[in-house]
């Protein structure tokens, strides 16, 4: 009787495909192929990171405890980070020539052969986070020059590390895209501290400004809809649930008795058709604009919530191989706060310098002046030769990222230190 159920409810799934279709969201491992141009090498970044990680794979697994140094590090501990830094050179010296290409692109199907996605999978799940790595190694070194006031060799560091996370954007997953608006987010703590520290040099300034405007969060809706083509494609090739975990989240005598429904003509079908039921659901919920970052964050919870309590059978693949985590939009809403501050704070800087006065408001007026959490102003205010500039956190409790919680400013002159290099953690 189930396993006739599961075939009634695949025979479906042709008229949801199409439906699908019609809304302009991709299915299948062909229909992503068309939303992404034929990319030559000469272009792609992908290669190039493909040999820098499989360099940075040659260095100590845990070496990158040793950039996380405090206020008042010892000599030992200087010592031990400016030797891993130093042994993180030959990979820097091959990322740096992804900076300016314009595209990172993985194509691949599901293969047994080792092809280009199957290697990078591998070295970015969550078993060898080296993408983090990296973003580790970076970020510590441009720490390091910025207190030096090595400006010229922090912003060639900053800007390896801008193009890592602008890249990642285009192949990224929605599960795993916190990591890159972390990284947005240590950019700009860097960006922010060197421009409030150079208030009259224009050409630092131009540079804060350069690289603050080409870091942009990436397009959540193509995370999520790579997301579901892996997760449809997984159902139809696996031959064992186990490999995709189900074992990790269900009880064992509940495995068997699916994995051996799983067997059963149609059943997978089945599994398929309920996915795509969601998939249609949830783009049917999300905000037509993918930047409107709460009403994004709201829909992805709800979606969330409904396929972590459908205890259906045929959802349990849904459950095992779809997560649509709530967080991203709020941590690329943080981000883009940060880089409006960036770009707020040196236009008024510019006009500090060129009129010897600040400006009686925000000198870039729309989105720019906006806070992303909140739709409200950016708070700005001047006092005798001091300026700040806030922007009103939000603190999400047990349901959200607590980092959400403070507030952020721009502040001249500064108060404090620039920001300890954790990029992506």
């Amino acid at each position: 009787m189930i396993a006739r159920m599961f075939r009634e409810d695949s025979a479906m799934l042709p008229s949801d495909m199409e439906l699908a279709h019609q809304r302009g969201l991709p299915v299948t491992f062909a229909d992503l192929r068309k939303l992404t141009a034929a990319v030559p090498d000469s272009l792609n970044a992908a290669p190039i990171y493909l040999k820098a990680m499989r360099e940075l794979q040659k260095l100590p697994e845990n070496q990158v405890r040793e950039l996380w140094i405090g206020r008042n590090p010892s000599i030992e501990q200087r010592q031990r980070r400016a030797r891993a830094i130093e042994s993180f050179q030959p990979t820097l010296r091959i990322l740096e020539r992804a900076n300016d290409l314009p595209y990172c692109v993985y194509r691949d199907e599901f293969s047994e052969s080792e092809n280009v996605w199957t290697i990078w999978h591998k070295i970015t799940s969550a078993d060898g986070p080296i993408l983090r790595d990296a973003s580790a190694y970076i970020g510590a070194e441009a720490q390091m020059k910025v207190v030096q006031k090595d400006f010229a060799g922090a912003f060639r560091d900053l800007t390896t590390l801008i193009a890592l996370a602008r890249h990642s954007g285009e192949y990224n997953r929605l599960s795993r895209s916190s990591a890159l608006g972390f990284d947005q987010t240590g950019i700009f703590n860097q960006l922010r501290w060197i421009a409030s520290r150079n208030p009259t040099d224009m050409a630092v300034l131009s540079q804060v400004e350069h690289l603050a405007s080409q870091l942009n969060p990436p397009d959540i809706y193509k995370a999520i809809q790579t997301d579901f083509v892996y997760a449809f494609e997984t159902i139809g090739r696996t031959k064992n649930l186990e490999e995709i975990g189900l074992d990790k989240n269900t009880p064992a005598v509940f495995n068997r008795a699916v994995n051996t429904l799983y067997q059963t003509p149609g059943v997978r079908d089945g599994f398929k058709a309920n996915l795509l039921k969601t998939y249609l659901r949830a783009f049917a919920a999300l905000p037509k604009r993918s930047d409107d970052w709460l009403a994004v964050y709201a829909a992805l919870k709800q979606i969330d919530k409904s396929i972590a309590d459908d205890q259906t059978v045929d959802n349990v693949l849904t459950k095992a191989v779809l997560w649509l985590p709530p967080i991203p939009p709020l941590i690329f809403a943080w981000a883009t706060m940060q880089k409006r501050l960036v770009l707020e704070g040196v236009a008024v800087l510019r006009q500090y310098h060129a009129t010897g006065k600040f400006p009686a408001a925000l000198p870039i007026v729309g989105d720019t002046s906006i806070n992303p959490f909140w739709g409200d102003p950016l708070e700005y205010r001047v006092e005798g030769k001091e300026f700040s500039i806030t922007a009103r956190g939000r603190d999400f409790g047990k349901d959200g990222p607590q980092f959400t919680k403070r507030d952020i400013v721009f502040r001249f002159p500064p108060r404090r230190e620039p920001p300890r290099s954790r990029q992506s953690y």
